[in-house]
């Protein structure tokens, strides 16, 4: 069996080279304007393929499914294992899964002027005691009216300084976060309600009257030995009146 070390969560590289983080905990990854065939078939998934400065990144455990082969997760070694029917550590026992309840993700509707700076908490409830190791989020919002300015990690968070990295695209109306628990020991994960981000935003000098309504595009959560844990968004409104 092939061992694959964790890194990104959940992604795969496709060429050669290291990953890195930009500075200020932002990167830029951009929708490849290409298509990713697998064994002849274009390849999907969720979150999608993205392009990071020049090298194309696709979700692991997506590509298995494509690819037809196995992908187990061992919480003690820390590792992925992806059968590629090469067997090098015996018998290995495939992990217990576990189904979860979905996380209930909101925000509330807030009131704002044109030129007005706002921050809008984006909350989780129904958070696992098993906690959140991993997970991934594309937020979209009307950038005819509001221009993000900032995305700060929330309270439940242990380290957001290093669990913690967003892209804003101003240009698209689009945010994208990756959250991975940097310790990977267990301890530091996401075990309770709260607020996850709070957006800082800036309401547009033009924009006219009327709601901008936040929602969210794409997203996945794991826990520590990769279970999906699914989403149930209900995001809010910004209302602007003049």
């Amino acid at each position: 069996m092939k061992k694959i070390a964790l890194g990104l969560v959940a992604g795969v590289v496709l060429s050669a080279g290291v990953f890195a983080f930009a500075a200020a905990n932002q990167w830029v990854a951009v929708s490849p304007n290409f298509k990713v065939l697998v064994r002849g078939d274009v390849f999907e998934s969720d979150p999608p393929p993205v392009v990071i400065e020049g090298r194309t990144y696709l979700p692991l455990r997506a590509m298995a499914e494509a690819l037809d082969v196995d992908i187990y997760w061992d919480g003690d070694a820390r590792e992925v294992l992806v059968d590629m029917g090469v067997s090098d550590s015996g018998n290995k026992e495939e992990p217990k899964k576990v189904k979860y309840e979905d996380i209930s993700i909101k925000s509330d509707t807030i009131e704002a002027k044109p030129g007005d700076t706002i921050k809008i908490p984006v909350k989780f409830s129904n958070v696992p005691s098993e906690g959140i190791n991993s997970g991934f989020l594309k937020i979209l919002f009307d950038n005819d009216k509001l221009e993000v300015l900032d995305v700060v990690g929330g309270e439940i968070m242990n380290a957001p300084e290093k669990d913690f990295q967003f892209n804003i695209m101003n240009d698209k109306g689009a945010i994208t976060l990756l959250y991975v628990e940097a310790e990977q020991q267990r301890k530091g994960m996401i075990t309770k309600d709260g607020t996850f981000i709070t957006i800082e935003a800036k309401v547009k000098e033009n924009a006219s009257e009327g709601s901008v309504k936040l929602s969210i595009d794409s997203g996945n959560f794991e826990d520590y030995d990769f279970n999906p844990i699914g989403l149930s968004p209900s995001l809010g409104e910004v209302i602007i009146k003049k």
